[in-house]
């Protein structure tokens, strides 16, 4: 196929062959581009940014519950041991979160647009919020019950995720189906657990903002859930019916 042919003037002009020709290189570019999103090199590729953020945060978590540990032993404040704990559950939990996201599976199907990765995106990271926002100065007794459902929703988190496994995504995607277990429950058990650790977090600072802060990253998540069901339901046809008989969040609730 020639790109160009003479004319009777002896001038080259170019040939339609020519725009045939740049359509199907485009197009192949096109697949080989499509080919390689669904490979686990560019599932890696794209979870570079998160694997830096948990990365750091394990890192720099890790740095603060040493410094509290000293604090502590060199007679410390007593509720030392309630920011340890929980300092070290965040540790525990980032750390499960980052070695799941360097070995999980090749997506099957994924979201497409803008909003669906936004919700992903600030429902997660919303929570980081509240580290600028100063605790309240809490008896001891009411302190540890503020932690206890930090405690809780945090090694229910780590539960859960495990249970996931290789499934796990921060964007509303398709891996495998997951139905057992935890998942026979609630649609989300992921993040039930972390809302519940959340909302401890918020009693812990007594304000306003906090509260609204949570509020809103509750806001967010239940918008991602509608993503990631729209996702698994294009993947997954069963899907429809695993929805029909298993509550959303709250079991007998939503």
């Amino acid at each position: 196929m020639k790109a160009f042919e003479l004319t009777a003037g002896g001038r080259a002009q170019r040939a339609p062959g020519g725009e045939i020709l740049k359509t199907e290189l485009a197009e192949r570019e096109l697949s080989r581009v499509k080919a390689f999103e669904k490979t686990k090199l560019y599932d890696l590729a794209a979870s570079v940014p998160l694997v830096a953020f948990y990365g750091w945060g394990v890192w720099t978590i890790s740095l603060d519950v040493a410094g509290r540990f000293q604090a502590l032993a060199d007679g410390g404040s007593p509720l030392g041991i309630i920011g340890i704990v929980s300092q070290a559950l965040t540790v525990l939990v980032s750390g499960v979160l980052l070695t799941l996201l360097l070995a999980r599976r090749v997506p099957k199907a994924k979201a497409s647009g803008l909003m669906p990765r936004f919700a992903a995106v600030m429902g997660t990271f919303a929570g980081v919020t509240f580290s600028f926002i100063p605790l309240a100065p809490l008896p001891l007794f009411v302190s540890i019950i503020t932690m206890a459902p930090v405690i809780v929703g945090t090694l229910a988190t780590i539960i859960v995720a495990l249970w996931l496994g290789r499934q796990f995504s921060i964007m509303p995607e398709a891996r495998r189906l997951v139905v057992a277990g935890p998942y026979a429950r609630v649609r989300h058990p992921l993040y039930l657990c972390e809302e519940i650790a959340l909302f401890g977090i918020a009693l812990q600072h007594l304000l306003p903002w906090a509260l609204i802060v949570f509020a809103c990253q509750f806001t967010l998540q239940l918008v991602r859930m509608r993503y990631e069901e729209e996702v698994l339901t294009s993947a997954f046809p069963e899907y429809t019916a695993y929805a029909a008989r298993t509550p959303r969040l709250i079991p007998g609730i939503y």
